[in-house]
């Protein structure tokens, strides 16, 4: 089983003293595809901006790249 998706991430600038959020306005679109073989057998893929990170599980073990 699979699932296939798109992702839109906004940036934002957070200042600890003062609360005060301000976001970038810049946008990144990227997609993921998480594969699940069994209920503890599963493996993401997520790209975004050129970026990609990959990470999965075998229930006793879990991993990220």
């Amino acid at each position: 089983m699979y699932a296939v998706g798109q992702v839109k991430m906004v940036g934002s600038e957070m200042h600890q003293g003062d609360v005060s959020l301000h976001t970038k306005g810049n946008c990144e679109v990227g997609g993921f595809v998480l594969w699940q073989k069994n209920p503890d057998l599963w493996y993401l893929e997520l790209v975004v901006s050129g970026f990609k990170v990959s990470a999965g599980s075998d229930g006793k073990v879990a991993w990220n790249q």
